[in-house]
C-alpha cells in the first residue's frame, strides 16, 4: 500500500506539473515550478516502480489509483 501511495502521489505531481507548465509558457516565465514537479514526481514514480518491479505495469495503473481513492474513502 505505501507504494501504491507513492506512485500515486508522483502521478499527481506530474499532472500538476503539466498544468504549471502550460502556465509558466501562457505568461513567458520560466517554468520553474513545473521543473521542481516533474522531478519530485518523476522520482517518486521510479522509486515506487524499481521498489516492486513488474507490479506497475503501462496497462495495470488502474489498480495502485484504486487502492489508493478506496483506502482514502474508506
Amino acid at each position: 500500500m505505501e507504494s501504491d501511495l507513492i506512485i500515486v502521489g508522483g502521478m499527481v505531481a506530474v499532472i500538476i506539473g503539466i498544468t504549471a507548465l502550460v502556465s509558466a509558457i501562457t505568461d513567458l516565465r520560466w517554468p520553474w515550478v513545473a521543473l521542481v514537479l516533474f522531478l519530485t514526481g518523476g522520482g517518486a514514480i521510479a522509486y515506487a516502480a524499481v521498489n516492486n518491479p513488474g507490479r506497475y505495469a503501462i496497462d495495470r495503473l488502474d489498480e495502485p489509483i484504486f487502492n489508493v481513492v478506496a483506502w482514502i474513502i474508506n
